[in-house]
């Protein structure tokens, strides 16, 4: 099955098999809603390490911030190129010895409500492959 917008990725299933995407919490606080993800990557094919992951949402609100892995990480918004999801771009190869998960959040304005299935997550790998995901997120 090939899903794809732009370039020559594809979405492969296989290659799925060793990453895990869960949602962990929304919080409420100080007039911003956080939404935070984790991501594990058990794959040991460099070819199959994500080289970026993007989260994307289907309601209107405002993104404050986001983050991860560190500051000086590459952080964009718009469309993933090779996946298609629309919204923030977390740019960064993952080395082939991290086995520790990532957490991810996303930083929104006012107190948006969580709803089922209302973030898309792509895992974007160095082999042009990648796997998406539907989980809840802000509506």
């Amino acid at each position: 099955m090939s899903i794809h917008c732009l370039g020559d990725s594809s979405y492969n299933n296989n290659v799925c098999i060793d990453k895990q995407v869960e949602y962990v919490s929304r919080v409420y606080a100080s007039g911003s809603t956080t939404f935070t993800y984790r991501v594990t990557d058990a794959d040991t094919d460099s070819n199959n390490r994500p080289k970026d992951v993007s989260i994307g949402w289907t309601g209107t609100c405002c993104v404050e911030s986001a983050t991860y892995f560190s500051d000086d990480d590459e952080i964009t918004g718009g469309e993933n190129s090779d996946t298609c999801v629309k919204g923030i771009k977390f740019g960064k190869n993952w080395e082939i010895s991290q086995t520790q998960p990532e957490i991810f959040t996303l930083v929104v304005a006012g107190n948006v409500p969580e709803a089922d299935d209302a973030s898309n997550i792509s895992i974007n790998m160095n082999s042009g492959n990648f796997c998406l995901y539907s989980l809840p997120g802000p509506s």
